[in-house]
């Protein structure tokens, strides 16, 4: 059996040390500075890449784009001491399989030794994906996403575990759910958004001064720091008024913080976590299609969707939904590939009505309708993208569209994708 080539980027030795321990009796593990130091035939051999992300001496970020423009299939993962969930967000949208902290390395293991392993195997073409190119898709999931998907998002509920000291939703409508029972608030917009703040960084101290310059960033900080401080109070006697015998919000000093003692979860999280599992499983299409639809039903809406004018919510919204029409994409690239063009066209739809100015888009739901003999509505949509286009952007369609819609005007067979 070949031992899969694993190379880790950075300099940090007390995390490359930990990489090592992890890893070493599984793996064939070489240490750079630079991946541009390995010579062309020294990058072929790898089947994953660990990237040491420990700012501001070690960006991961950059040379995780680098690395995956040079080597596009390549596992990519991208391993620091106290990535927030956003930074976590950035590294999938950038393209890693996977973004963790260190703490957190032993529990992913297995799944990326599975990456490490499918791309070696696909390098040498012997990955049993080859000889079994049509998989069955889990028949739970098709009748589920075809029986929601006439609306807008899942309405599949929150189920929060009762284990759990407070469980928070985020995407759609933001509830407050502690052990188990939802709680009726009453709370301000801006109460809503400090505790966001919070829950999407509660694995570190947030700095007072950053805090309130995030939430009231055009305020003079003084004027900044007593609202923050009034609607800290808020929260506390909210909490308090639910639990009196529990301190949610810790603050020390200089530093604000969710209680670290407290076992807590978010949609959010959940959403996040099954889309980086996909993101490994992405070379099996049964596994990664099952973790996508794990990210899609824990899509409710928009990030606080009822938050407006509030320019931190529209970042995290604008990356969320981004985060959301990746999972939508390759679903319906899935669906393709099994041949269930109702489904996939389905998907196709929902991320038009996300971004009518998605292309591939429009391209997967000419296809979809042209497979199902449907050649007027493929040329329709094609009529829909063009103007939507131009209208929105200013710019006509690509030539890899009007191929596809050349293609289908002479009605010669389609190639699913």
């Amino acid at each position: 059996m070949n031992i899969p080539q694993l190379l880790v980027v950075g300099r940090d030795n007390l995390l490359i040390e930990k990489i090592q321990f992890v890893f070493k009796s599984y793996c064939k593990i070489n240490v750079v500075s630079r991946f541009i130091d390995l010579s062309n035939q020294e990058q072929r051999l790898i089947d994953g890449v660990l990237l040491i992300h420990n700012p501001p001496e070690e960006d991961g970020f950059a040379r995780l784009k680098t690395i995956k423009d040079k080597n596009e299939g390549l596992p990519l993962c991208l391993v620091g001491c106290n990535m927030t969930e956003q930074e976590q967000l950035k590294a999938y949208q950038t393209g890693a399989r996977c973004a963790i902290n260190i703490k957190e390395l032993e529990g992913y293991q297995a799944q990326i030794l599975k990456a490490l392993n499918l791309y070696a195997d696909i390098k040498k073409g012997t990955s049993q994906l080859s000889k079994f190119p049509k998989l069955s898709l889990n028949e739970e999931i098709t009748k589920a996403f075809f029986s929601i998907t006439a609306n807008t998002f899942t309405n599949k509920p929150f189920t929060s575990q009762p284990s759990y000291d407070l469980s928070i939703q985020m995407l759609g409508e933001f509830k407050a759910i502690l052990r188990g029972k939802t709680v009726q608030h009453t709370l301000t917009n801006k109460a809503k958004v400090v505790l966001a703040y919070l829950m999407m960084n509660r694995k570190k101290r947030l700095l007072r001064d950053n805090l309130a310059k995030a939430i009231w960033k055009d305020v003079p900080i003084e004027f900044a720091k007593n609202n923050l401080n009034v609607t800290i109070h808020t929260l506390r006697k909210w909490f308090h008024g639910i639990d009196a015998e529990t301190n949610y919000i810790i603050s020390r000093g200089d530093y604000y913080e969710i209680n670290q003692s407290l076992k807590i979860e978010t949609d959010v999280d959940y959403f996040i976590t099954a889309y980086q599992a996909a993101k490994v499983n992405s070379t099996n299409l049964s596994e990664a299609v099952t973790d996508y639809f794990r990210a899609y039903v824990n899509y409710r809406g928009a990030f606080m969707e009822d938050i407006t004018n509030e320019e931190w919510v529209e970042s995290e919204r604008h990356n969320l939904t981004e985060l959301f029409l990746k999972v939508l994409e390759n679903m319906t690239k899935g669906f393709i590939q099994e041949e269930q063009y109702e489904l996939a066209l389905k998907g196709a739809l929902k991320m038009i009505q996300l971004d009518n100015c998605l292309e591939e888009a429009y391209r997967m739901g000419m296809t979809c309708h042209w497979k199902m003999q449907k050649r007027v509505d493929a040329l329709r949509l094609f009529e829909k993208c063009k103007t939507a286009l131009k209208s929105e952007l200013g710019v006509n369609v690509s030539s890899k569209t009007l191929e596809l819609k050349e293609r289908i005007e002479k009605d010669s067979l389609p190639n699913a994708g």
